[in-house]
């Protein structure tokens, strides 16, 4: 009778979202003294009312200002980051004024200059003439896993570049009104 499995439950859901959070924070270099602002989508009536009791263990756990639902998120809202957590829920931060958008896109574009090379080299040594025979099969695993895992980051850093090139356009496109 020491157990409750819906606490559990419920801390397992939170537990994935402080994850998601802190993956967020760090995929985009939020420095750790900074706290930013999170929103949280979701369908589930049950899990939302969840979601808010549970506010504060979130915001000390993930460094945030707080926790709200998606429909509290302000109407001119730009920077704004999602990352799907499962199919009941998704998180949202909010970067604008946080980072600087042109350091990380430089940051980044050297990030994909670096990837796009070693792509390229593994590309190579994998598509080389009599590689299959010549080449033992552990290092062909091994080889071929590191592409795999190169090119997974060349796709997050396309999109991390796309994400922030949206936010330089919504913030330009907000200074001219």
């Amino acid at each position: 009778y020491w157990t409750n499995k819906g606490v559990e439950k419920l801390m397992g859901i939170l537990k994935e979202g402080i994850h998601a959070a802190r993956s967020l924070r760090s995929d985009y270099r939020v420095p750790n003294h900074m706290k930013v602002d999170f929103y949280f989508r979701t369908n589930n009536n049950e899990l939302e009312e969840q979601l808010i009791s549970e506010e504060l263990d979130f915001c000390t756990l993930a460094r945030a200002n707080f926790l709200k639902p998606a429909s509290m998120i302000p109407a001119p809202s730009k920077g704004l980051c999602t990352r799907v957590i499962n199919d009941q829920w998704s998180i949202i931060v909010c970067l604008d004024g946080v980072i600087d958008v042109e350091a990380e896109l430089t940051r980044l574009d050297r990030e994909k200059c670096r990837l796009s090379s070693q792509v390229e080299l593994y590309t190579k040594k994998c598509t080389a003439p009599e590689y299959e025979s010549k080449v033992p099969e552990s290092v062909r695993i091994s080889n071929g896993e590191k592409l795999d895992s190169l090119q997974r980051e060349m796709t997050e850093t396309i999109n991390a570049i796309n994400t922030f090139l949206t936010m330089k356009e919504t913030r330009k496109e907000w200074e001219e009104k």
